[in-house]
């Protein structure tokens, strides 16, 4: 199992916005992802962080609409997905 794995029992408590402590949990375990990838991008730290922290909330919204399948791929491939449809201004107005 790989670093960025979510056990299935988590992903399914954080899903319907019922349970504080599962999301709590879920954000804790994912927040270093989610930052990273714009890191990555070499976007700075401030940029990074905002996008996290909008995407968050997005991510509040839309978690119920994920459903697990061995076959469609992994929720972090989802998550990745879902957080660069979003057009985030830092990211459009970043230098190339």
């Amino acid at each position: 199992m790989s670093d960025w794995s979510t056990h299935h029992t988590l992903l399914i408590r954080a899903k319907y916005n019922q349970d504080e402590l599962a999301w709590e949990e879920f954000v804790s375990y994912h927040r270093p992802y989610l930052y990273m990838v714009p890191r990555r991008m070499k976007l700075n730290h401030h940029d990074s962080e905002g996008i996290t922290l909008i995407f968050q909330m997005k991510l509040w919204k839309t978690l119920s609409q994920f459903d697990y399948s061995v076959k469609k791929g992994r929720l972090r491939c989802w998550l990745c997905t879902q957080k660069f449809r979003q057009k985030f201004p830092a990211v459009q107005s970043s230098p190339s």
